[in-house]
């Protein structure tokens, strides 16, 4: 239970700190700038990640995926920054919630594929260890492979047998998140401010019936405040 908390805890806490100061750094930086920025952090954290052996530490575990945790919430507000300035007034509530719903079905969708990778995986393997009475002999040191299925020994190197394909299931899992995230960074580029997001009285006044910056007209003079 510590290390869980301190490797989970290190990613929650980086996603929550990287969400925090994406919001300042928008105020001073391009959106393409910090989500780039977030997107490469990601992509490095998932490439450590890739690398995890059994000789891996708890501490360089949680480092690796607070580099994650944080890369990825760096990308939290340009994000909707982005799809929030893209639309009138009277339509940020939409294009906030869709920002919204296009993450949650995202999310979805990748942790189904990717359950669906790792668990047909284990089954593959299970049905090679099984496809007869003595399969499992090839996936054991020769110095066992006269002892019986059940001896303790050979149930102990099967297990290390099976953690090494675990890992090698990870290390797949790491590279395709990493590769997806990767392919993010060409629509990021096009992020841009197309007008920066101003108090209430910094506002300049647009009269009724005046285009909005997007082109939408305003039918009603008070919108704006």
């Amino acid at each position: 239970p510590d290390e869980q908390r301190l490797a989970l805890g290190a990613l929650a806490g980086a996603t929550a700190v990287g969400a925090l100061l994406s919001g300042f750094a928008v105020r001073v930086l391009s959106l393409k700038l910090v989500t780039v920025a977030g997107l490469g952090a990601s992509i490095a954290g998932l490439w450590q990640m890739a690398g995890w052996t059994q000789a891996t530490s708890v501490e360089s575990a949680a480092l690796s995926l607070a580099l994650f945790g944080f890369g990825f919430g760096l990308t939290v507000t340009p994000r909707s920054t982005a799809a929030v300035e893209a639309v009138a007034v009277h339509a940020y509530g939409t294009a906030s919630s869709t920002v919204t719903v296009a993450r949650m079905i995202g999310m979805a969708v990748g942790l189904a594929i990717l359950t669906a990778y790792g668990s047909t995986t284990i089954d593959r393997l299970y049905d090679q260890v099984y496809a007869s009475a003595d399969a499992y002999l090839q996936y054991i040191p020769e110095s066992l492979r006269d002892r019986p299925l059940r001896d303790g020994l050979v149930v102990e190197a099967l297990e290390q047998w099976a953690a090494g394909e675990a890992a090698r299931i990870m290390v797949g899992i790491f590279l395709v998140a990493a590769i997806v995230t990767a392919a993010a960074i060409p629509p990021s580029l096009l992020l841009g401010r197309r007008r920066r997001m101003l108090g209430a009285a910094e506002r300049e006044p647009v009269p009724s019936g005046a285009a909005e910056p997007d082109g939408a007209i305003d039918h009603h003079p008070d919108a704006r405040s």
